[in-house]
């Protein structure tokens, strides 16, 4: 924060020591505090310094607690810390504090993990350990409220009996200890001192790499509620909430890895990640590339050309030269092995070495590539990749790539299909895009860029019977990651080269900003219709953004959910809730002409892109777009091996995978089986959340007897995760409040040892019914749910009830038959005149 360069015309400079450079031989720790004490009595903000005096001597550190004493600017970043804040709200202070290294180091929660990360990772020796509570118990007795309560005058607060009253109790340190988990330090960078050996920053603050040590279970507040409530719930959200008012975007430019969310297994510039990118015109392209007018077409040496390929016997394959808009092979590429100028592929690739010419005689015919815009064929343009094709069975399949340079190919695969028997212009059975799609590689030379891309039919004919057999070995298993495949011989490939334009410049296109934020609601365009959450995508070739998931909670507890599976066979399983973008699309195909007939309980993964996760509603939608498939309940996804069969679209075979030990790393799939979610109660009063999904198509583990595994993190063996919640209160003198097994038997539920299992359900009320306005005290005392703005939904959706005020506004859900229901939200204003949206339910 306020980094700036140095100037060398001053003496203002550090003196450095590593294990490469050594400016001076000075006392170090002398040089902090000299330049400290200099800055604290000479710098002209003396109010704010003093201030920073002051809270530095509440959140005290030492550098003799962190690894790195020698280090300057490292450790006066501590007292710049609370310059930077000094005249901020000391809730800003706190996390300030919070997230930098020192306190981290000092107070013990460096490095701090969940008790289920140790126990599910530890393989049959479990461990288990709790959070560090250090800091949550510092904090709440020396940086915060104190252990008595006060009034405002500093005098205690008295109970009934004139005895003090505690703040908090232990059940209070033990929740707050979680919130303190999953902060590591940050990565060593450059533009500051930091310790050559050394890959952590000091410096920077605290940052949380990935929710694997993270404790994301429900935590108690202070008072009688919990940490989270009037945040809005991630239910709640609206359709595409990545195109309505107040959404935030982040410009990473060249990088794909998110700064805001959990980053991918795959992140990082590998082309055969497959990320979404926006279509030119649509309203968030304009919104994110602020187009420039004027710009200047590059110059090239290129001039108009046909669109219609000619062989070239240099490359050995079609060619298309000059600038045009697309490239079509005519009819060079017919047949197989007989077909002109064979094997048409540009690093002599050959097809099947069967000559025999049979009645269906599978090939490719044609191949065309073109701009979605109509403009020539350029470096970075969207363009359609069409292949017309003879196919001899449903189990064939065909695969698509691209590369950079035609003549010295590098191919990366695009994706494959599985395609119709017959003859045909090949397409998905997808109705929102049959195409297959993709950006064209960057082209920097002024002649212009020679590229390609090849298909590959690959054949399941079995040599033993090629009339009528059908090889397990062959087209239907094979994994497309092999642009030559010699395995059968009988497959054909096709190789289109074609002339492409040096592409625009980015920054010459679009003014790029830093940051956006939406100021009003969107219309979607094409595929953009049928996302739930965008994440890292592409606006530009090479550059991207990443929309910032809004602040909102997940519920712990919901109706109607739903079972989702992980790995390839229905292997994992646990509950989802419906409404949120919790699991994959996923689909039965139930005799389509993709699936072979023995495999009917096998499904597709059908996503716009990879790890693409949508709402079960969603993928509902998902899968009638895609030759009306259902979402069934599968057996597993795809064939034998990976990344060969159903998950025909990007590679997202490629994410399928499921473990145990770690709920984070698994990816999840919708079935339209029900799941039950339950609580394990323990003889404290702490309770665990516990899934039990239906089986109701009787699955078993894949090679095995055993039914599917359930998440260790909600097994009703497995889990450790236990939370203190807010139980009611009861008027019976020394009756427990909450079920347990000897005082009450369960109070209705199940005994299991000591513990005590019980069904959960989900009641919701309308708090205030009408028709006189609630005032703000009432609103504060009695709504604890969050909402979102009505401004972010559809025109509308939510109406103003007359008589709103300025203090207190009431929004009426427009399907509601009455005013107040518990989709009504009721806006009011916090003691810093910001607005703060409720739900009126309990």
């Amino acid at each position: 924060e306020n980094e700036v360069a140095p100037d060398p015309t001053l003496d203002d400079h550090f003196d450095v020591k590593n294990r490469k450079v050594e400016s001076h031989r000075i006392a170090y720790g002398t040089q902090k505090s000299d330049v400290w004490l200099e800055i604290s009595l000479t710098a002209p903000d003396q109010l704010c310094q003093r201030i920073a005096w002051q809270l530095y001597k509440i959140f005290a550190t030492s550098n003799n607690s962190n690894s790195a004493t020698q280090l300057s600017e490292a450790n006066l970043q501590v007292f710049d810390n609370h310059v930077n804040g000094c005249y901020g709200t000391y809730k800003d202070m706190i996390k300030r504090v919070s997230f930098n290294e020192e306190m981290a180091s000092q107070l013990t929660f460096l490095n701090n993990q969940a008790v289920a990360t140790a126990w599910h990772r530890s393989g049959h020796r479990k461990k288990k350990a709790w959070p560090d509570e250090n800091y949550a118990r510092e904090n709440l007795q020396l940086h915060s409220i104190g252990i008595i309560r006060l009034h405002d005058d500093g005098t205690p607060i008295l109970d009934q009996f004139g005895k003090r009253q505690a703040n908090y109790q232990q059940k209070h340190i033990f929740t707050a200890a979680k919130v303190w988990t999953g902060l590591v330090t940050s990565r060593r960078r450059g533009n500051y001192e930091d310790l050559d050996w050394a890959t952590t920053s000091y410096l920077d603050p605290l940052r949380i790499t990935s929710p694997i040590k993270r404790d994301w279970f429900p935590k108690i507040d202070l008072a009688d509620g919990y940490i989270g409530d009037r945040v809005p719930l991630c239910a709640d959200l609206p359709e595409q909430p990545f195109l309505k008012k107040n959404a935030r975007f982040r410009l990473l430019g060249g990088s794909t890895d998110a700064l805001s969310s959990y980053p991918s297994r795959k992140s990082g510039p590998d082309e055969e990640f497959r990320r979404y990118s926006l279509e030119g015109g649509s309203a968030l392209y304009t919104e994110l590339c602020n187009p420039k007018s004027g710009v200047t077409e590059p110059t090239t040496t290129l001039t108009a050309g046909t669109a219609t390929a000619t062989h070239d016997s240099a490359l050995g394959a079609p060619t298309c030269l000059g600038r045009a808009s697309k490239c079509d092979s005519g009819t060079t590429l017919e047949g197989r092995r007989v077909e002109a100028n064979s094997p048409n592929t540009l690093d002599d690739c050959l097809d099947g070495d069967d000559t025999t010419v049979y009645d269906d005689d599978e090939s490719v015919k044609k191949i065309v590539v073109e701009t979605i815009s109509g403009n020539d064929l350029r470096g970075g343009e969207q363009v359609t990749l069409k292949a017309t094709a003879f196919v001899l069975s449903k189990s064939d399949r065909v695969d698509y790539y691209y590369a950079a340079d035609a003549t010295n190919p590098d191919w990366k695969h695009l994706t494959s299909m599985a395609p119709p028997q017959g003859e045909s212009v090949l397409e998905f059975e997808y109705e929102r895009r049959p195409e297959v799609v993709y950006r064209l590689p960057q082209c920097l030379s002024p002649d212009g860029c020679k590229q390609a891309v090849r298909v590959v039919l690959r054949s399941s004919r079995d040599p033993a019977n090629p009339v009528s057999g059908r090889k397990d070995s062959g087209g239907y298993y094979l994994d497309p990651n092999e642009p030559c495949p010699t395995t059968t011989p009988y497959h054909d490939i096709d190789d289109l080269s074609f002339d492409v334009l040096p592409s625009y410049r980015p920054q010459d296109l679009c003014d790029f900003q830093t940051t956006v934020t939406l100021t009003s609601n969107l219309a979607c365009t094409g595929l953009e219709c049928t996302l739930d959450t965008l994440g890292v995508f592409e606006v530009e070739a090479g550059v991207h953004y990443e929309y910032i998931e809004p602040k909102c909670v997940h519920m712990p507890f919901y109706e109607n959910a739903a079972k989702v599976f992980a790995e390839w066979s229905n292997q994992i399983v646990m509950c989802a809730d419906k409404r949120t973008p919790s699991a994959m699309a996923t689909c039965v195909s139930s005799g389509s002409s993709d699936r072979h007939p023995s495999s009917t309980n096998w499904a597709d993964v059908l996503s716009n892109f990879r790890e693409e996760k949508l709402t079960y509603a969603q993928n509902t939608e998902r899968c009638s777009d895609w030759a009306h498939r259902a979402v069934g309940d599968p057996q597993r996804i795809g064939p034998y091996s990976g990344r060969t069969g159903h998950c025909n679209y990007y590679k997202n075979c490629m994410d399928v995978r499921g473990t145990r030990d770690n709920m984070v790393d698994s990816h999840y799939h919708w079935t339209d089986d029900s799941c039950e979610i339950k609580v394990k109660v323990d003889k404290d009063g702490m309770i665990a959340i516990v899934h039990q999904p239906a089986n109701t198509q009787d699955w078993k583990r894949w090679g095995s007897s055993d039914p599917p595994f359930v998440q260790s993190h909600v097994d009703i063996d497995e889990t450790v995760s236990y939370f203190f919640v807010q139980w009611e209160s009861t008027s019976e003198v020394g009756r427990l409040n909450y079920p347990n097994v000897e005082e009450n038997a369960c109070d209705g539920g199940t005994a299991d040892a000591t513990y005590c299992v019980c069904t959960t359900s989900v009641s919701e009320t309308a708090v205030f019914t009408g028709p006189e306005l609630p005032s703000r005290q009432q609103i504060m005392s009695a709504l604890k749910v969050g909402a979102f703005d009505p401004d972010i939904f559809d025109d509308g959706t939510f109406t103003l009830l007359a008589g709103s005020t300025e203090e207190v506004a009431v929004y009426k859900n427009a399907t509601d038959p009455t005013d107040y229901t518990v989709n009504t939200i009721i806006r009011i204003k916090d003691t810093f005149g910001q607005d703060i949206f409720l739900k009126n339910v309990l």
